[in-house]
């Protein structure tokens, strides 16, 4: 599992940085400071490279999940079909090929409901179905084979996606030693300027301010429907 970092540290290394553009920095600081600069840089590479990585991942999933509304909307016709053919009924249309109705087929996981719907199609056409039906087998089967290429397409960006995020986590611990030996040095530089230190090393304002108090909430909140998960 990736290491969970703050996703503030960017935006926090950006702005130490920033703010020591403003100041003449002395001798024995230069060399903390480019070294932490590195580290900044490097860290910002990697986390461009997995937020690429990641839309590259996630385009692949949509890709997935269009495939898989065509299906679902294929899957209704078909019940639809069938019940026309005289091979099911309108309460339960599919029941002749299988114990789950079509809300329970559309609502499985990706290749779940792919093997489901091939199963059906295999049972339907041991039935001999007239015309009407086999033409919606037909678009069904080909459907299932757009699904299948769909999910086989997330298996690179997915590795990708991984590779990029775990080097891009590996560069925490470095960074983190790099930023800390920073303020130890700045501490000794700026001794007399303790003010100055702080402010340096000061969260950015928009981290700095206090969270803003929830309101209660009174009564029944109505439903929220969850969004699409990644």
């Amino acid at each position: 599992m990736a290491r969970q970092t703050n996703p503030h540290q960017r935006a926090y290394g950006q702005a130490v940085i920033n703010r020591l553009a403003a100041e003449t920095v002395p001798a024995g600081l230069k060399v903390p400071v480019k070294d932490f600069k590195e580290a900044q840089r490097d860290l910002e590479k990697a986390t461009k490279a997995t937020e690429e990585s990641r839309a590259a991942r996630d385009a692949a999933l949509e890709g997935v999940a269009t495939a898989d509304a065509t299906l679902d909307e294929l899957v209704d016709t078909l019940a639809n079909a069938l019940v026309g053919a005289g091979l099911g009924t309108r309460r339960k249309p599919l029941a002749s090929f299988t114990r789950r109705s079509v809300s329970d087929i559309v609502s499985l996981a990706y290749a779940t409901e792919a093997k489901e719907v091939r199963a059906i199609c295999r049972a339907i056409r041991k039935a001999k179905p007239d015309a009407s039906v086999a033409k919606v087998i037909g678009q069904c089967e080909e459907q299932l084979a757009a699904v299948d290429r769909a999910i086989a397409a997330i298996a690179k960006p997915q590795a990708s996606y991984a590779k990029a995020l775990a080097k891009r986590d590996a560069l925490f611990p470095e960074w983190t030693r790099r930023l800390t030996r920073l303020k130890r040095h700045a501490a000794v530089a700026w001794e007399n300027e303790p003010a100055l230190v702080k402010s340096t090393f000061a969260p950015p304002d928009a981290l700095a301010a206090p969270k803003a108090k929830r309101r209660k909430v009174t009564g029944t909140p109505e439903p929220v429907t969850p969004a699409a998960t990644e």
